[in-house]
């Protein structure tokens, strides 16, 4: 998943969840202006669905 975010000249900080950080690379990436969260970090995000 990819979302584009608007900076307005500050840098982006990271991601965390429950107080972890997520890792950037292997959870997610940012370039330039966008965000893309990995698969494997979207199903541990969204938690368990059944």
């Amino acid at each position: 998943m990819s979302k584009s975010l608007t900076l307005n000249g500050a840098s982006f900080p990271g991601l965390r969840q429950n107080g972890v950080n997520l890792a950037n690379g292997a959870d997610y990436t940012v370039s330039a202006n966008t965000l893309t969260l990995t698969a494997a970090a979207l199903t541990r995000l969204a938690g368990n669905r059944s």
